[in-house]
């Protein structure tokens, strides 16, 4: 459970803080 939900927060980091919030977007 709890691991997934960390990993899918690192891939959301990863590129960047610029794009985390389209990326964000996307996924809700």
């Amino acid at each position: 459970g709890g691991a997934i939900m960390l990993a899918a927060i690192i891939w959301i980091f990863l590129p960047g803080l610029s794009s985390n919030a389209e990326t964000a977007e996307k996924l809700n």
